[in-house]
């Protein structure tokens, strides 16, 4: 007799199945490699704010106990507004520290919204905003040299900050305009 040797293969439920199980599995995955994508970068900025507070510090103590202003026009009154520091555009604050701060330019930003004059506005992208201190507490007058504010934004929620926020961190008194604002650590 003739007997036939016919394989059995998987049927097509079987291979849609498998097929489900491997695009759940990767699913998962992604969402965890994307989560730690965001955690880098916010380390990363955070590092780097720790970096400019010690390079600021340095400006400082070869300047006579002043930082540098934010703005060319300073320290005219008016002139307080912030600096991104983190963009591929040299500013007056990056210019005046590169001897003791290299930013590194962050191409991971959420939003075009950064903070300017008190108010978020749609303009330069960062992640990183400085500004000297507010003499006698008014954000018009010009900026006291001697404190200032540093904003942050954060990605991910960390401690009472919500994901997606700005956070400052001020030296002295910092920036009335910007006060606002939660404390990074």
């Amino acid at each position: 007799m003739f007997t036939s040797s016919r394989s059995r293969g998987f049927t097509l439920i079987e291979l849609m199945v498998v097929i489900a199980i491997i695009g759940l599995l990767a699913s998962t995955v992604l969402a965890s490699v994307s989560n730690t994508r965001v955690l880098a970068r916010d380390t990363s900025r955070v590092q780097a704010v720790k970096e400019l507070q010690k390079a600021l510090e340095l400006y400082r103590n070869a300047n006579g106990g002043n930082y540098p202003c934010a703005v060319a026009s300073c320290p005219a009154v008016g002139s307080a507004a912030g600096a991104a520091i983190n963009t591929a555009t040299a500013n007056n604050v990056t210019t005046d520290i590169a001897a003791f701060f290299k930013p590194q330019t962050d191409t991971n930003i959420l939003s075009t919204t950064v903070i300017t004059t008190g108010i978020l506005t749609t303009a330069t992208l960062a992640s990183v905003m400085y500004r000297t201190g507010s003499a006698a507490g008014n954000s018009n007058d010009a900026p006291d040299r001697s404190t200032y504010t540093i904003l942050l934004r954060r990605e991910q929620a960390a401690g009472v900050i919500p994901a997606n926020t700005w956070c400052k961190i001020n030296a002295g008194g910092g920036h009335t305009a910007w006060a606002g604002y939660a404390n990074c650590f």
